[in-house]
């Protein structure tokens, strides 16, 4: 892989960036991510309940060539996936 990669998601939500890795995996379209291990730091709200802490996120990386087909399969309305 060359080294020009572009920004193509960002979320704090696990299992959003799980189907994005699975879609573009399916479509062979080679990528990075970076901050995936943050979101599984969770920490615990005021109340005792369990939350993510929002500052924390995935950004998901494509290669330049591959941005607009990503795009495109990511915005097919089958796959229901929303940033």
């Amino acid at each position: 892989m060359s080294g020009n990669f572009v920004e193509l998601f960002r979320t704090t939500v696990p299992a959003k960036l799980m189907v994005i890795k699975s879609v573009l995996d399916s479509a062979e379209i080679p990528y990075l991510v970076q901050g995936e291990e943050n979101l599984h730091l969770l920490s615990w709200g005021i109340s005792g309940s369990l939350f993510q802490a929002s500052s924390l996120c995935a950004i998901l990386f494509v290669q330049h060539e591959d941005l607009e087909s990503a795009k495109f399969i990511l915005d097919d309305p089958k796959e229901e996936i929303s940033n």
